[in-house]
Parts: C-alpha cells; sequence; structure tokens
C-alpha cells in the first residue's frame, strides 16, 4: 500500500542551528504513527512542516513532503501560501497542543469549531453550528448545545482541548496532525477521544500522526512508534516492538523513566496543618435581567471539607470540569467563595482566612503561598525576559535585588533543569515543557510555604516529568515544603503524594492515603478512574 504521508530527508533551521535533522517518515492509510520523544526533540515542528505552519524564523534547508489522496498527489512542500487554504481543515486537520493560543477569543467556539464545514463543505452557519454541537457532544461536552455559543475564555483546558479535537475532525480529514491532543484531559475523557478518533479513522480511512510523550498512551493508540532525539528520528518500527523490545539506549531510558500507578507504601503522618478548608462553597451567575426569566446560580465548589499538613503532598484528582482550579484559586483569593472558610497556618505568624483578606494581606500571602498555572504558555509574559519573569517576584516582595535576585534566579532555574544560559532569552524561545519548568522557578523564587501545582507536569516527556517529581519530594525533604498537585496523571499521583482527594462536580467523594485510595477505593468514580489509566505491561519495560 502507497503511503498517504510521505517525509523524507527533512531538515529545518534556526540560524544554521539544525533543529529537524534528516528526518523521513511514512504513514499509511489508516495507520497511527506515535511520535515520541522528549520536549524540544522537533516532534512539532515536524508535524508544523506537514501543515505548512512553519514559523518565519525557521528555514527547511532539505526535504520533500508529499500527500497521496485518491483523487490526487500533492507535494506540500511546493505549495505556495493561497493554495493550502484548501488542504487545511479539508485534507489535513491538525490538534494543536495548546487549544487556548489555537482558538480567537472573540469568535464563539460553535463558529470556530464549525468554520471548516462552512469553507469547505458549503454548510450554512446553523447547519456547521449544529454539526459542532454534535461533534461535541460525542466528546462527552456536557450541555453542547448551549455551549457552542460560549467563547474560548469560558472554557476550562481540558473542555477546550475537546473542542479543538471537535474543530478537527469536523471534516473528516485524510490526515490528523494530533500535537498531544489528550495532554489537558482527565484519565476518563483521555479514552473517550482516543476510542473517538479511532473511530474517525475507521470511518474516514484517515492516517494520525499522533504525537505524545506518554509511551503508555502511545502503545495504546500507535500501529507503529517513532523515537526522536535531538531532531533526530533514532528507532521505528511496529509500537509492540519498540516500546517492548526497544534496540536504542534512549528508548529504554523513556521507558525507564514513565511513571507507573504503583500502590506505594503508608507514609508518615503529618501532625501539624498547613490549611484547612471547611464548608467552602462557590457558585458563578444567579443575576435576574431585566427582561425574562432569572438565571440560576451555577454551582462550582460545594461543601468542600480538606486538611491538608505541613511537609504533606496532597494529590487533587477528578475529571476536568470538576472544580479542581476553581479550588485552588479560591484558597488563593483569585476566586471569590460565597461561603466557608480556608484557613492557612503559616510557620511564624498565626493563622488566618484566606477567603477574607484585604489586598494588603493578600499580597503578603501570596509569598507565602504560590501557584503553578497549568497553561505556561499563557502565564507567562512574552514581554520578560526569564531573568525578569524570576527577579520580579524577588523585587517585589522585597526579598533581594541586583546581583542578589539574578543569583537566586539562576539557582532556582538550574534546580527545574535548565542552566543559567536561559535567563536572558524570552518564553517563545522555549517548548511547552521548558516554559513550564520556567513557571515551576517562578513559584519557587520566593521560598513558599505551600504550592499549588495545577497540571505542572501535562506538558513534560517522561524523563523530564521523573526529574520533577524528584525535585518536588526534595523541597518538600530539604525545604519542608507542602504541595497541592492538581493532576489528571493517576501514576504521577501515586508515584508523588502522601494522600489523595478525589472530586466530581464540585464535591470532594472521597478521600484519605494514597495506598487506601489507589489500593481499595471505596467511590465507584475513583474506580472508574482507576481503570481508565492506560498502562504498559510489565515485560515491556524490562530493558
Amino acid at each position: 500500500m502507497n503511503p498517504l504521508l510521505s517525509i523524507q530527508d527533512l531538515c529545518i533551521a534556526a540560524q544554521a542551528k539544525p533543529l529537524v535533522d534528516h528526518v523521513s517518515l511514512e504513514i499509511a492509510p489508516g495507520e497511527t504513527l506515535a511520535l515520541v520523544g522528549e520536549s524540544g526533540s522537533g516532534k512539532s515542528l515536524s508535524a508544523l512542516s506537514v501543515m505548512g505552519l512553519l514559523p518565519s524564523n525557521l528555514q527547511r534547508s532539505s526535504g520533500r513532503i508529499k500527500l497521496s489522496l485518491p483523487e490526487q498527489q500533492m507535494t506540500l512542500t511546493a505549495l505556495k501560501e493561497k493554495e493550502w487554504t484548501g488542504i487545511r481543515g479539508r485534507h489535513i486537520g491538525m490538534i494543536f497542543q495548546e487549544p487556548m493560543s489555537a482558538f480567537s477569543q472573540v469568535k464563539t467556539v460553535g463558529d470556530q469549531v464549525g468554520e471548516s464545514l462552512v469553507r469547505h463543505k458549503g454548510l450554512s452557519r446553523a447547519a456547521a453550528r449544529a454539526r459542532a454541537a454534535d461533534l461535541l457532544d460525542e466528546l462527552d461536552v456536557p450541555n453542547a448545545r448551549d455551549v457552542v455559543r460560549r467563547y474560548p475564555f469560558e472554557f476550562s483546558g481540558g473542555m477546550l482541548q475537546r473542542a479543538m479535537i471537535a474543530r478537527c475532525i469536523a471534516c473528516e480529514p485524510a490526515l490528523i496532525l494530533a500535537d498531544e491532543p489528550t495532554t489537558a484531559l482527565d484519565v476518563t475523557v483521555q479514552a473517550q477521544v482516543l476510542r473517538l478518533l479511532k473511530r474517525v479513522q475507521e470511518n474516514a480511512g484517515s492516517a494520525m500522526l499522533f504525537i505524545t510523550h506518554d509511551l503508555a498512551v502511545a502503545q495504546q493508540v500507535a500501529d507503529r512508534v517513532a523515537v526522536m532525539q535531538h531532531g533526530k528520528v533514532i528507532e521505528q518500527g511496529p509500537a509492540r516492538s519498540v516500546l517492548r523490545t526497544p534496540h536504542h539506549s534512549y528508548t529504554k531510558d523513556l521507558l525507564r523513566a514513565l511513571p507507573r500507578l504503583d500502590i506505594p507504601e503508608p507514609s508518615a503522618p503529618h501532625s501539624a496543618p498547613i490549611l484547612k478548608l471547611r464548608n467552602l462553597s462557590l457558585s458563578y451567575g444567579g443575576t435576574q435581567p431585566l427582561f425574562g426569566r432569572p438565571k440560576p446560580a451555577k454551582i462550582v465548589l460545594s461543601d468542600v471539607y480538606m486538611e491538608m499538613a505541613r511537609g504533606e503532598i496532597v494529590g487533587l484528582v477528578g475529571e476536568s470540569g470538576s472544580g479542581k482550579t476553581t479550588l485552588a484559586r479560591a484558597i488563593l483569593g483569585l476566586a471569590r467563595a460565597q461561603r466557608g472558610q480556608a484557613m492557612f497556618y503559616p510557620s511564624t505568624a498565626e493563622p488566618f482566612d484566606t477567603l477574607r483578606l484585604t489586598a494588603t494581606e493578600q499580597f503578603c500571602f501570596w509569598r507565602k503561598a504560590q501557584m503553578v498555572f497549568q497553561n505556561p504558555y499563557a502565564s507567562l509574559n512574552p514581554w520578560l525576559s526569564v531573568e525578569q519573569t524570576l527577579t520580579e517576584p524577588l523585587i517585589n516582595h522585597g526579598i533581594s535585588t541586583g546581583a542578589e535576585a539574578v543569583e537566586t534566579a539562576r539557582q532556582t532555574l538550574e534546580q527545574c533543569g535548565l542552566d543559567a544560559g536561559a535567563l536572558p532569552r524570552f518564553p517563545h524561545s522555549f517548548s511547552g515543557g521548558q516554559r513550564q519548568r520556567i513557571a515551576i522557578a517562578r513559584a519557587l523564587v520566593t521560598q513558599p510555604e505551600l504550592v499549588i501545582c495545577d497540571e505542572p507536569m501535562s506538558a513534560l516527556d517522561v524523563s523530564t516529568q521523573a526529574r520533577i517529581i524528584e525535585l518536588l519530594k526534595a523541597l518538600r525533604r530539604d525545604m519542608g515544603l507542602s504541595f497541592l498537585l492538581i493532576t489528571h496523571d493517576l501514576a504521577v499521583a501515586s508515584q508523588l503524594c502522601d494522600r489523595i482527594v478525589v472530586m466530581q462536580r464540585g464535591q470532594i467523594v472521597e478521600q484519605g492515603p494514597t495506598n487506601q485510595v489507589f489500593g481499595t477505593p471505596q467511590s465507584t468514580y475513583t474506580q472508574e478512574l482507576l481503570a481508565a489509566v492506560p498502562r504498559i505491561e510489565p515485560e515491556s519495560v524490562a530493558v
């Protein structure tokens, strides 16, 4: 069978520095090729080349990319920009790694999901919006008929990722480029998305280039696997062969670093509290318009009770939209809870309720409690260098200035796996995983007592995940830091957390020591989450 996509000897460089080095790949109709490797290895650049979307500061120095459709063959690398308008969305669809950056904030989600249907299928705007609602409903988006009239900034990260997938598959393209399509999704929705993508492939005969750092997902979804390192494809073959009997040492290292959902030994109990939540509730809306019916309030958090001990790492897990991030924002005063308490117990002062602070008190509190946000593309100021990003909180809180602040920034950055050479650079010059490490360093630079991490490892490859896990453990051990870890990766939670709190629809349905919650879960919902975790069989990593 002739390949649908053929990449031959592709080379991409930036200022004579090779970023993609003589890459050759083929994908047959209906086949899924998983492209795996560390952040910065060239995976996304290879996919952007296929889509004709390389950044203007990068040059394709050599190589040819061909797309072979039943009705015609195209050399994509020879197309002019105006010729791409009939191909993107119709023959090639792409699921971008960061959906918030890929959606316009001034158009409704329904209009953007249905845009390719209007352009390529000739549907009316109303018909395209109806089809968009159907696609979102298939992706388990609640109230899809209403959601299509909302804007991207009203969506959670996971919900917006599902909308991105719906936009990609709307015209059932011959080739799907999926750049980390399940990164922001919890395990149950991830399983649904993978099944939907597989169904689209079967119905349309689509091929898929699936970029992922999750080797367990690669095994679950791919027919073949290609491993990239430093811009080169170092190993490729059938998924079962590459992931069970890898030949290259780098592939073996990736498999060794893969976090596994193990039942940990019981951890030593922690006594002194650092955070206590009581009856915390938050809702949005509930307004009475001038005309028409009143709009009922949307309950996001309902009577949340939770405790954290000093030096403890607590994992907060649950599906996208369950209220995890809203709970974190409420604790920090970034979202206003209508009822309840969030008592914080600092080491050198009397405890206080974080929900009832003045602006000045809240600013002082933020030195002691920091947050690593889910989206490093949006949370880092593109106009500030890394040095400015890390020294700004030191200066604002009066901790240090000048050379001392720069030295503190350098040391913190190195703790997070980046060298001092990154200090003068700006966020746009880093990969997604590298940006997240910078965001983690920014949270740690003030030496807080409590760090709330909102999916801090969702954009990181497995080897970097392993280093960050060890870093957080070391920080807890050496500095007595406490971490509230919001994550959909239950394997990471099992490796890192002392206790687990499970949220569903704004309520806590189960909490307890990690070995208890993961070993003998009492809630049906927790059992469903654990059952949906993709796994690599033990013998496949005996390398």
